[in-house]
């Protein structure tokens, strides 16, 4: 009987050992399994942090390639700025231009000579007898060509009413010294121009604007007052002569100036016939006179090697 009991206790001792084993295999299992989980969440980790790496490096490379493209695009633009610098440094020099799309000389005159058209006919405010003692009064500075021959021609041809260009004798103007200043002084600018506009073919270099000069003196100041030039610079070309710079042109120079009379002048006296401007514009509007267009052309045909002076080249000529 005791045999029997102590038997039962084995086999109960036995029966708790393996129920025991079988738990603690359990908890083995639930360890690894959360073992497993924790290794997939590192792993997880670090695919998202590879992934990461990989679009900071593709973010780096796509920053590099825009500021490669920046650059490349900023050294098109720089290369175009030069371009249009260099364009602009072929095509102007100061108020000298290759580029006939540029000029705006004569504009000015064409101006005068539409609205002197209108105005002309129109009818004076004077009478009939007023308009008769200005144009007497007038005539009297044609019998006066010893004291101003140019003047004097000038108004004759205002008188004549033709309306018709008249031409200005330049060699007796470039007596009067400050229209030989100014010649001087154009012709200047326009070698330094033609300097840098100068190629090894021929070109032509034209005025921009026109340049206007005052401060005549004498016959000249009663005959044009203020005045207008331009210059045209023709078959210019640059040439190396033992290592010297050296240029060929011919220079026209244009004296121009439209001869009319202002009408709102009343307190000017002109010389000789003691007429103010308004009276004589007067004769214009009433058909007694008619304004018309002065205009001088020389030319000259000119050697010389770079930066020399106007003086130098012109009395080699």
């Amino acid at each position: 009987m005791i045999i029997k009991k102590i038997a039962f206790i084995l086999i109960l001792f036995a029966m708790l050992f393996v129920i025991s084993c079988g738990d603690v295999q359990d908890i083995n299992t639930d360890s690894s399994l959360n073992n497993d989980t924790d290794q997939n969440a590192d792993l997880g980790t670090d695919s998202e942090a590879g992934d990461s790496d990989i679009n900071a490096d593709s973010n780096t490379t796509a920053d590099t390639e825009n500021e490669n493209q920046k650059d490349t695009a900023t050294d098109t633009e720089n290369n175009l700025d030069t371009d249009i610098e260099e364009t602009e440094k072929i095509t102007v020099s100061g108020n000298f231009t290759t580029d006939k799309s540029k000029i705006k000389v004569y504009n000015d005159r064409h101006k005068q000579i539409d609205l002197s058209r209108i105005d002309f006919n129109t009818g004076s405010i004077k009478t009939l007898n007023e308009i008769k003692d200005v144009k007497d009064k007038a005539q009297l500075i044609t019998y006066a060509s010893l004291l101003y021959p140019n003047a004097a021609r000038a108004m004759k041809h205002y008188l004549a009413g033709t309306g018709e260009d008249l031409e200005i004798n330049l060699n007796d103007f470039f007596k009067d010294e400050k229209a030989l200043e100014y010649r001087n002084s154009d012709i200047e600018k326009a070698l330094r121009a033609a300097e840098e506009l100068a190629t090894d073919d021929f070109v032509t270099v034209y005025t921009i604007d026109e340049q206007v000069h005052h401060g005549l003196s004498g016959d000249w100041k009663n005959t044009l007052g203020s005045y207008f030039v331009n210059i045209e610079i023709k078959n210019l070309i640059s040439t190396d002569l033992f290592g010297i710079e050296c240029y060929s042109a011919t220079i026209k120079y244009t004296v121009v100036d439209f001869y009319n009379w202002d009408t709102n002048d009343y307190n000017s006296s002109v010389p000789v016939i003691e007429l103010s401007p308004h009276d004589l514009h007067e004769l214009h509007k009433a058909g007694e006179a008619k304004e018309f267009l002065s205009i001088g052309v020389v030319e000259y045909h000119l050697t010389w090697a770079k930066g020399a002076d106007v003086e130098t080249v012109l009395n080699g000529k």
